[in-house]
């Protein structure tokens, strides 16, 4: 993937964040109020599904170009060789080098934090499958371990706890572990070093976990209903440390009016919490849809010795259609096909560019099968465009299909890595084409980085030297697009095929 092509996976991906985070913070209070914790908590699902559909958004559909290439002389037998860079790194790479930078930089960080946070609770005694004893550490007890997660206990467990709170407390952790919520909490650390430049990442980081252990809570009441207040106790006794990253302590300075306010609330019906579970589910489709649509990738450079035709429609005076977007071998037709107004359109276009700069294109409107126009031109690296009125000649049969008052069209074009251009055909030399003197040519032509012929040399002579020197000296008249390395042009070699034929009077490029 291209350096531009990494940057708008992320500014794509960003903003989706942005957006899923801002419906989730505006969100999660009432959901909870009127669904229970645990919808308001499944309500953090969005923020993955939102970046996952905007890294993998539809791509705007491209027309296929035929097989067969029939190639303008001259042709690039194979691509450009790289030979030097035409200057330092650009912006956006250094943009994704600060990136990359931060990224590792974040993981680094809450590693390190992980390590200290392990290392202080001293070495771990196994008590039990899947529980340990450690030091009497203040963030304990804790669930800790990824991808196989362990009940953590403090020495001083049986002291600081009274035997019913015990049996809440560990009901507590092992939900933790059951829910699988310190997979959640990798995945989050992931995000959080994948947007580390984020503020709103980072504020939200804290009320996920929150919301984390809002919704465990909630499930142990609902299981030890009558065991509210000893629960509430429990809670009291935390010890409001920081968490580590990957841990879900007992002691997590979570917002102990909350959760405990949170037990002495009524429980949610089941009918409603359905409701509301289907409510989230619904959104998360309805989002997730609208960020794959709405932030729709554009294809990056165009293929290798191809051109990629950008074209806007404007039919009858109605929406714009846009964008179309072709994909071509120079002088092959591709075509697309698509509905207007409960019409079957077909737009089929070559194009070729031009020793110039320039790009010829050679195309054609059909309406139901019927051809409206057949525009011609050449444009820039602007684009240019065309106009088809009311007094257009079409063929319309039986007089069924009424020609569109109006009919606009736009085009732009972008030429891929090492695409050949129209250029200066060498000139036959003087009494061999009558004589019947044939040959092909191959030459070894080094291009700059603007895509001027420096050096032309013979790689494969024809036998002849007159048709070797005509090729030979018409190449230097010739341009190339140039090789791109992270984003600029660069020097390279193509070799260019170039074959006399005699009943033709002129060489031509062979395919």
């Amino acid at each position: 993937m291209e350096s531009p092509d990494l940057l708008a996976l992320l500014f794509r991906i960003t903003l989706a964040a942005t957006v899923a985070i801002l419906v989730v913070l505006a969100l999660r209070h009432p959901l909870r109020a009127a669904f229970g914790a645990n919808v308001a908590y499944a309500m953090w699902t969005l923020l993955p599904a939102m970046m996952l559909a905007a890294a993998f958004s539809r791509e705007l559909p491209e027309g296929t170009a035929p097989p067969a290439m029939v190639l303008l002389a001259p042709i690039p037998e194979s691509g450009l060789t790289p030979v030097s860079a035409a200057g330092g790194p650009d912006a956006i790479t250094a943009v994704l080098a600060i990136w990359a930078a931060g990224f590792l930089l974040w993981l680094s960080i809450r590693l390190l934090a992980q390590w200290r946070w392990r290392r202080r609770i001293g070495p771990l005694r196994r008590v039990g499958k899947g529980m340990a004893v450690a030091a009497a550490e203040a963030s304990l007890p804790a669930a800790t371990g990824w991808p196989r997660a362990t009940v953590v206990l403090p020495s001083d467990f049986e002291i600081r706890f009274p035997e019913t709170e015990r049996a809440l407390v560990l009901a507590h952790e092992h939900r933790h572990i059951e829910r699988g919520d310190l997979h959640a909490q990798v995945l989050a650390e992931l995000i959080r070093a994948l947007l580390w430049f984020h503020p709103l990442v980072h504020w939200a980081a804290r009320r996920f976990r929150h919301d984390q252990e809002l919704a465990c809570d909630a499930d142990i009441i609902a299981r030890h209903p009558r065991e509210s207040a000893s629960y509430a106790r429990a809670l009291a006794r935390a010890a409001g440390v920081r968490p580590p990253p990957i841990a879900t302590t007992w002691g997590f300075s979570h917002p102990l009016k909350e959760r405990i306010a949170m037990l002495t609330s009524s429980p949610r019906s089941t009918a409603r919490q359905r409701l509301g579970r289907t409510s989230v589910i619904l959104l998360l489709a309805f989002a997730s849809g609208l960020a794959w649509a709405s932030l729709a990738r554009t294809p990056g450079a165009p293929p290798d010795n191809m051109l990629r035709q950008i074209w806007t429609l404007t039919i009858g005076g109605g929406g714009k259609l846009a964008p179309l977007l072709l994909v071509n071998a120079p002088g092959v037709p591709a075509e697309i096909r698509f509905e207007h107004e409960g019409e079957a359109w077909t737009l089929r276009s070559a194009a070729t560019a031009l020793a110039d700069g320039t790009f010829e294109i050679d195309a054609q409107v059909l309406r139901e099968g019927v051809l409206m126009s057949s525009p011609r031109m050449t444009i820039g690296e602007s684009g240019g465009s065309i106009a088809i009125n009311q007094d257009v000649s079409v063929d319309v049969g039986s007089g069924a299909l009424d020609v569109p008052k109006a009919f606009m069209a736009s085009v732009r074009v972008e030429a891929g890595e090492g695409t050949a251009l129209a250029a200066v055909v060498p000139r036959y030399p003087d009494g061999l084409a009558k004589a019947g003197v044939e040959g092909r040519v191959l030459l070894r032509v080094s291009v700059d980085a603007s895509g001027q012929a420096t050096e032309v040399r013979i790689e494969t002579s024809s036998g002849n030297a007159a048709l070797d020197e005509s090729a030979r000296s018409t190449a230097y008249r010739w341009r190339f697009i140039p090789a791109i390395k992270d984003g600029a042009p660069i020097a390279g070699e193509v070799l260019v095929p170039v074959e006399f034929r005699a009943e033709d009077k002129a060489p031509l490029g062979s395919p």
